[in-house]
């Protein structure tokens, strides 16, 4: 009996090409996402958070020194002034020396009509038994004063500072007695001492000083007389008597 052959095992022949797929025509439709479900965002290019850091700090300490220089007057007057401390008010006495009286602290001589102020280094005396009636009121002002005899015979010092504060009774200070007195050398010129108006001399010859003011009570005169070769000195007894006429005051 013969065998039948099987298809299944026969050999395609190689030279015979392969038939290409036949499309049947039909497409298969798309395949629908479910509802609320999305695509995972594509992912940016990340920035390393070192560089991020470095830069931001660069630009800070950029503005701080731009700001430090553009404001640096104000900065450093702000540095440079001190912070002020709480004093106590000194006393009237204590405010003058600080600043600079130099009669804070000096004793005060109240006359009839006026008054002054004399430092402590000054020995106050009483001379009205020199003038013979002639004064209402006569004191002297002394320094490290030597008595000696004058060229005429009269008391006189011979060594430092002497301030004769003499009020006369009746005294003629007009200009025709004054030249009369002390010659026609002398010029006469008007001065001010408080709220008084006075007048005082001058001369070739008057080495000392020589003013005088009306008053009710009569004609004050102040006169100097200050004996001393030692011109630091001098200088010193010549400040001390203007001083001394600063402070005085008129009450008539």
């Amino acid at each position: 009996m013969e065998e039948s052959p099987n298809p299944t095992s026969q050999v395609p022949n190689p030279e015979t090409p392969a038939s290409p797929p036949v499309s049947t025509g039909i497409q298969t439709p798309p395949v629908k996402k479910p509802l609320g479900s999305t695509e995972p965002p594509a992912k940016a290019a990340k920035f390393p958070l070192p560089l991020i850091i470095g830069i931001l700090a660069f630009f800070l300490l950029a503005i701080g020194a731009a700001g430090f220089y553009a404001f640096k007057p104000q900065i450093m007057s702000l540095i440079s002034k001190p912070t002020p401390t709480p004093t106590l008010s000194p006393s009237p006495t204590e405010a003058s020396a600080k600043a600079g009286d130099p009669t804070a602290g000096w004793k005060t001589y109240e006359g009839d009509g006026f008054a002054f102020k004399y430092p402590d280094s000054y020995v106050l005396g009483d001379s009205s038994s020199e003038s013979a009636g002639l004064t209402a009121e006569a004191i002297r002002l002394e320094k490290d004063v030597e008595w000696g005899l004058g060229a005429y015979g009269g008391l006189t010092n011979n060594k430092g500072s002497v301030v004769n504060i003499v009020v006369f009774k009746n005294l003629d200070i007009s200009e025709t007695s004054l030249k009369k007195t002390y010659g026609n050398q002398i010029s006469i010129k008007k001065i001010s001492l408080g709220s008084k108006d006075g007048i005082e001399l001058k001369g070739e010859f008057l080495n000392e000083r020589y003013l005088y003011f009306p008053m009710n009570s009569g004609i004050l005169t102040i006169q100097t007389g200050i004996a001393e070769l030692d011109i630091q000195k001098r200088e010193i007894y010549i400040n001390e008597f203007g001083q001394i006429l600063s402070t005085f005051q008129f009450t008539n």
